[in-house]
């Protein structure tokens, strides 16, 4: 059976230095998402395909070895794991310390190794990630900037979003390039796109007043849409996303967004109407088109994807031999 990300993170806390592994054991409790003693990530990662979404990766009928799809696992968990550490000091949410700053650069280190190990290429794999943590950085800069101008476009909120989310799809990317003909990956980019971007908006919807508090503007806002609107546009884009899955031969994860969006499409928040429910679907419409562009713009050059423009390729790539930086934010 996989490991959960729980027993990922516990062979990860064990690995580390003595004088890390205190703080490491309670750092979901440090960067306030979980309370409690023993705090879990399966309960902060609630979600199947966020918790492991190589698993979803798999063609119906196209077995993997278990050993192989437990590395996949672990390459996800590990960006997990370094993602949350580093979104939390960009959004303010924790203070940076040489202390987080050293368990960042070690988090980032256990998934570069699991990617190594799967592409047999460390310049490859560090360049992958090194990619995704550029486009990170921008997905941050654009949303600082959106929100300060209080004003947002509907491809630029999605933009953003996916160059921010963009890191937690490199090891199904690796999956995909390695065992997939590109045509099924592209499908499956789009459909773990608007997953993202469908999550995102619920979230957004559901978090305005909170945000509205805390930065004096929420995206809604910042999108000149009602909070009902943004929410019913990621029951959209969650229904929306069954498509490219079911056409490229991922039918559990088709089957598994279909449920999603059954489930989240009985919630009706404040202020739900059908012009809502179709302004919604209209601005849902917006969005998706920038995931299919997204998608169609992966690069086989580098293993993953993270923006809806190509970032640029460094020239020599292949002798490029830079160095990982845990955490830099515009």
């Amino acid at each position: 059976m996989p490991s959960s990300m729980d027993d990922t993170y516990a062979r990860v806390v064990r690995d580390l230095p003595v004088s890390m592994q205190p703080l490491a054991s309670r750092l979901l409790v440090e960067v306030g998402m979980a309370r409690g003693e023993v705090p879990r990530w399966d309960e902060v990662f609630q979600l199947e395909p966020c918790r492991d979404l190589p698993s979803f990766a798999l063609v119906a009928g196209h077995a993997m070895e278990e050993r192989t799809l437990e590395v996949f696992l672990r390459a996800h968990h590990c960006a997990c794991f370094y993602g949350v550490l580093v979104d939390r000091i960009a959004d303010h949410q924790v203070k940076s310390s040489p202390e987080f700053m050293a368990l960042a650069q070690r988090l980032c280190t256990e998934w570069k190794r699991s990617l190594v190990e799967l592409t047999k290429d460390e310049v490859l794999a560090e360049e992958a990630i090194s990619q995704s943590m550029r486009a990170w950085r921008l997905g941050v800069a654009l949303e600082r900037t959106a929100l300060s101008r209080r004003g947002l476009s509907p491809r630029r909120y999605a933009r953003l979003v996916l160059l921010k989310l963009g890191w937690a799809e490199l090891a199904s990317d690796t999956l995909l390039h390695l065992s997939c003909e590109p045509g099924r990956a592209r499908l499956f980019r789009h459909a773990t796109f608007a997953l993202m971007l469908g999550l995102q908006c619920l979230d957004d919807a559901v978090d305005a007043p909170e945000d509205a508090a805390l930065r004096g503007v929420d995206i809604p806002a910042a999108l000149g849409v009602p909070r009902a609107q943004l929410f019913r546009a990621g029951v959209w884009l969650t229904r929306a996303a069954a498509s490219p899955a079911r056409q490229g031969g991922f039918e559990r994860f088709a089957r598994w967004l279909a449920d999603r969006a059954d489930a989240v499409s009985r919630l009706h928040p404040e202020g739900s109407s059908l012009d809502s429910d179709l302004g919604g679907y209209a601005l849902a419409s917006l969005l998706e088109e920038t995931c299919r562009h997204s998608a169609a713009c992966f690069s086989t050059r580098s293993v993953g994807i993270t923006s809806s423009e190509r970032l640029p390729s460094r020239p020599g790539l292949r002798n490029s031999r830079s160095r990982i930086s845990p955490l830099s934010v515009p």
